[in-house]
């Protein structure tokens, strides 16, 4: 068992199944001998492109599994078989005697799954697959560009080595301000510097969609596309095809190319605002220059002199290796799902309280797994048979049935309208509004006729982009709130990380904290909620207050009070999945507690130490990363 951290393009997939294709392909008799769990649908696409040529010289099959892709049966199963953990949960709880001979289990860029929903939904999905071979011991392989803890290895396999491939690239950095000039400018700068292929990211799809049309100038003109996740499969292919094909493009992408598709040689990144952690700034210029060993080229554009503090601290970090991701705590809404999905594997049967809690063992406390298991009864989700045996309940499996309980991801797909082309009935993609015109795939669509019924919006081509209504993606949460003592320290140098600068103006004080928005929000109305006192929070930067020594002293009761009048705001800035809300309450607020690491950011406030600083001073300093004030 080996965990493998090297950087991006340096091989981890075939460096790990090349000897894996040796090792068993003398043993294969239409069984899948290797389970590849990637963490999105175009990874494991681009996974089975990259690997499907080799494999077949070496007369080896691979099949893929995902929600758009089934190329499995029982009379074929393919050597290798290339999932997402959605897909493995529905394998193992629909059709377990397909992974009965499984020899190997691959688990890709497992640092972008570890300490979430879907990380915890993997490691008990694991359990359940070692109950299904009866312990008999499989391979595991766990890859990741990026891993700021190596540890997490020990959250997915017994015994294990870590392999850490030290591989620095130099990052040319390029920093822009944003202005109506911006596109033709990167596109002059592109050209003069001879880059033919870019990837521009983007933190939301409409943000992808408008810059598609401004990026359209010479020499890239009709050579701009667009890839997110609200486009169709084929129109993704599609985007990616063209890139990789052609000798010239500009693709705007979210995070939807943040992986490791490959889409050829890419000569620079262009990274619109800053990602939301350095990893994620990491894993975008990763991109770059793919199949060359020389430097990588990133150019950031900065709205504010905020944005611009947080790119240069960012590419600092990365290059220096230091990551400040969130510590690793239990994903509770991860516990209805494999309840859910342990029922229906064992539909015929029924499972004991004993059973269920065996496949959580060492990952979520008796006690929380006990404390569901009687509020699904009593929301009727279980039904409790004699001697003790539990059973899916009518109201489950009409979740079943619809295929809700494979996933954590929080389904918003029933609002949404399906695209299609009123002309030639190909499907675009899908949006939650349709207006009269609105850009989707790099184009506007006009509309031609809505099937409210059916959900179903039928349109027609048209022309400006610009006039188009654009619709956003889903927001980010947090950073780290122990980057903040980083960022504090690139305003002023001279404090140490535990240190926070205040001053005093009108008898209040402004403390400059940088712990972020939902920090600093909490934080504010706790200490209203508890003291009586009003504070302002402003951008999750600054805070004003009687005294700064307020601010770093709640209590853990009131938290959880703030918390559980805010789960709906928080469950959304957080990314919370489906199931959040089959916890019983208390078990909410401690998922939320666990989401935004509490316990460590409790800790971490009762080694801050305050500052005082004189208020021209200080108000020099903070004036450039301070908008209001």
């Amino acid at each position: 068992n080996l965990l493998i951290i090297s950087p991006a393009a340096t091989g981890k997939t075939e460096a790990v199944m090349a000897p894996l294709c040796e090792l068993f392909c003398d043993e294969y008799r239409n069984s899948i001998l290797i389970l590849y769990i990637s963490p999105t649908r175009a990874l494991v696409n681009d996974v089975a492109r990259r690997l499907n040529d080799p494999m077949e010289m070496m007369g080896l099959t691979l099949g893929r599994r995902t929600g758009e892709r089934r190329e499995i049966s029982d009379k074929s199963k393919p050597f290798l078989l290339i999932t997402t953990p959605e897909s493995f949960d529905s394998m193992i709880s629909r059709t377990p005697k397909l992974l009965e001979d499984i020899k190997a289990l691959v688990i890709d860029e497992v640092h972008l799954i570890d300490g979430t929903e879907r990380g915890d939904m993997v490691r008990v999905l694991l359990k359940r697959l070692k109950l299904l071979l009866k312990g008999r011991k499989v391979l595991t392989f766990a890859l990741s560009a990026t891993v700021d803890r190596p540890e997490l290895g020990a959250r997915y396999m017994d015994e294990y080595e870590t392999v850490i491939v030290k591989k620095k690239r130099e990052i040319n950095r390029f920093l822009f301000k944003d202005s109506p000039e911006t596109p033709s400018l990167l596109v002059k700068f592109l050209a003069e510097n001879q880059f033919k292929k870019c990837i521009a990211f983007f933190n939301s799809r409409s943000l992808a969609e408008s810059f598609s049309a401004k990026f359209s100038l010479p020499p890239f003109t009709n050579n701009v596309v667009v890839h997110h996740g609200s486009l169709s499969r084929g129109m993704r292919e599609e985007a990616e095809a063209f890139m990789l094909g052609g000798k010239a493009g500009i693709i705007c992408a979210t995070t939807t190319l943040e992986l490791g598709i490959d889409i050829g040689d890419i000569d620079c990144i262009i990274l619109y605002r800053p990602p939301p952690t350095i990893s994620s700034l990491l894993q975008r210029i990763g991109r770059g220059n793919r199949r060359k060993d020389d430097s990588l080229t990133a150019v950031g554009i900065y709205t504010n002199g905020w944005e611009k503090l947080l790119f240069e601290t960012f590419f600092d970090c990365a290059e220096r290796g230091e990551f400040y991701e969130k510590r690793y705590r239990e994903a509770l809404a991860t516990i209805p799902q494999q309840v859910f999905s342990y029922l229906y594997q064992k539909r015929r049967i029924g499972v004991t309280r004993k059973s269920i809690q065996k496949i959580f063992e060492g990952i979520y406390s008796s006690d929380d797994v006990d404390r569901f298991i009687e509020h699904a009864i009593m929301k009727n989700y279980i039904r409790e048979l004699r001697m003790g045996v539990l059973q899916s309940s009518e109201k489950l499996e009409n979740l079943i049935r619809y295929g809700k309980i494979h996933s954590t991801i929080k389904d918003l797909s029933s609002k949404e309208y399906e695209i299609v082309e009123a002309e030639t009935g190909r499907r675009i993609g899908s949006v939650f509004y349709v207006p009269s015109s609105f850009s989707l795939g790099g184009k506007t669509w006009n509309l031609v006729e809505l099937d409210r019924r059916n959900r179903i919006a039928y349109v027609r081509s048209g022309e400006e982009v610009e006039s188009a209504h654009l619709f956003e993606g889903v927001g980010f949460g947090n950073y780290s709130y122990e980057l903040s003592g980083v960022l504090r320290r690139r305003i002023f140098p001279e404090i140490d990380m535990n240190s926070v600068p205040f001053t005093i103006e009108n008898g209040e004080t402004i403390a400059f904290h940088l712990f972020g928005p939902i920090y600093g929000s909490l934080l504010s109305e706790c200490i209203e909620m508890e003291k009586k006192i009003k504070t302002r929070c402003i951008d999750g930067k600054v805070t004003f207050s009687p005294s700064p020594e307020i601010i770093t002293s709640p209590s853990e009761d009131v938290i959880k009070e703030v918390i559980k009048g805010n789960i709906a705001s928080l469950q959304d800035a957080l990314g919370a999945g489906n199931f959040l809300y089959n916890l019983p309450e208390e078990l909410q607020v401690k998922a939320i507690w666990n989401s935004l690491d509490m316990d460590g950011f409790l800790e971490y406030l009762k080694t801050i130490k305050f500052v005082e600083y004189e208020r021209e001073d200080f108000m020099e300093r903070i004036k450039g990363v301070m908008e209001k004030l």
